[in-house]
């Protein structure tokens, strides 16, 4: 149980989840053995880059998240490295039964988890983005594993978009929540560098974006009525409404709030997706 918490299962299901439906967007009928194997390896990947994070910020987790399995001590250090290694050879090791495209995104998004949790994660805004990039690249990776062409749109490449702005907006709004363990290991996130508003005003800037893009499809008629409702009523709606909070008064209730609103933005928007592109037609 203290592994499934250090990997956080419900994100590695999520990121398998994205990548079918990134796959299914894409293909109606999917090259399924390459789809699923590829869904299999971004839960393990997925996996290790969480388990790395947290090996590398039991200091900062025992301010920000004390309740974690490092800081709580139901973990040590060198369990959480052996899993985080074993789910990254696994991950890669499974890669080779793929096309060697797909072999090539998988060392890729290994690499850049790694240099993310060295590096990159400790500069302001830069490993923001990276971590928004590897959300949208988990959907646009289903799309080349199913075997379509990544570049007609809406397919993968339209939803990804959408997780990109909106995994951002997260992001910067966990920055803001993570202040004082942030504080205590001296990394150089935004809200340290600049203030906590900046941060806010990237992220609602973001959110706005994703917003305003989810209103496409209804113009262009690339989904049903079922992504409208969904869309609409469980993603924007939500997420402007928790905006206009946070930019009233950040506080701590609110900004946990608001990951939590993100987070199940995230799993409702690939639904609404789902379920106004390819159930619509299937």
């Amino acid at each position: 149980m203290n592994v499934l918490r250090l990997i956080r299962i419900q994100n590695c299901v999520l990121a398998a989840f994205a990548v079918i439906v990134g796959g299914y967007l894409q293909s109606l009928q999917p090259d399924k053995f390459q789809l699923y194997l590829f869904a299999l390896i971004a839960a393990l990947v997925c996996g290790a880059g969480n388990a790395l994070n947290d090996r590398l910020d039991i200091e900062g987790d025992k301010v920000n998240h004390p309740r974690r399995p490092l800081p709580l001590g139901a973990l040590r250090s060198t369990e959480a490295s052996l899993v985080a290694l074993l789910l990254g050879i696994a991950g890669l090791s499974l890669s080779i039964l793929l096309e060697f495209h797909l072999v090539l995104i998988v060392l890729s998004a290994e690499a850049l988890l790694v240099w993310y949790n060295f590096r990159l994660k400790r500069i302001a805004i830069v490993g923001n983005v990276v971590v928004a990039l590897l959300g949208a690249v988990t959907i646009v990776s289903g799309g080349i594993a199913s075997g379509g062409d990544i570049w007609i749109l809406p397919g993968s490449l339209f939803p990804a978009a959408l997780a990109f702005f909106l995994h951002l907006a997260r992001e910067m709004t966990k920055d803001i929540q993570d202040l004082a363990g942030d504080r205590v290991v001296g990394f150089a996130t935004y809200p340290l560098k600049r203030d906590p508003k900046a941060a806010l005003t990237i992220a609602s800037l973001a959110a706005g974006i994703m917003v305003v893009l989810s209103l496409l499809p209804i113009y262009a008629g690339w989904y049903n009525q079922t992504y409208v409702f969904i869309t609409v009523l469980t993603v924007d709606v939500p997420l402007l409404v928790i905006l206009i909070l946070l930019n009233i008064e950040s506080k701590p209730k609110t900004l946990r709030a608001a990951n939590l609103i993100f987070k199940l933005g995230l799993v409702m928007g690939l639904l609404a997706v789902y379920l106004g592109g390819v159930a619509g037609v299937a």
